[in-house]
C-alpha cells in the first residue's frame, strides 16, 4: 500500500509538501518528515535560514534524516532496538 496525497496521486521519494505561516515556509518530505527547506520570504525574495536540498537525489550525507532515538536523549545511556540492547558509553 503506498501513500497518496489528497489528488489520489502516488507520493514518491522526490514529493515535497510545502507549509506556510505568513512569511514563513517550510518545504518537507511525507517520508519521516525530512525538513528539506526552510525560508522567510522578504521584500518579494526567499530567504533561506537551513542548509536545503531538493529531492533525495540532492541530498549531502544524512541531510534531513530521522535521528531516533534523539541524539542525547537517550535515558541511562541504554537502548534497546530490534530486540537487542545498546550501551553507550
Amino acid at each position: 500500500m503506498g501513500i497518496a496525497n489528497a489528488g489520489n496521486v502516488p507520493v514518491t521519494t522526490e514529493t515535497e509538501i510545502t507549509l506556510a505561516s505568513g512569511s514563513q515556509r517550510a518545504v518537507v518530505s511525507p517520508f519521516g518528515v525530512s525538513l528539506r527547506r526552510y525560508f522567510l520570504l522578504e521584500d518579494n525574495r526567499e530567504v533561506n535560514t537551513v542548509w536545503d536540498y531538493s529531492g533525495s537525489a540532492n541530498k549531502k550525507g544524512g541531510q534531513g534524516d530521522v535521528l531516533c532515538p534523539f541524539p542525547g536523549r537517550i535515558a541511562h545511556g541504554r537502548h534497546l532496538f530490534d530486540g537487542q540492547t545498546f550501551q553507550l558509553d
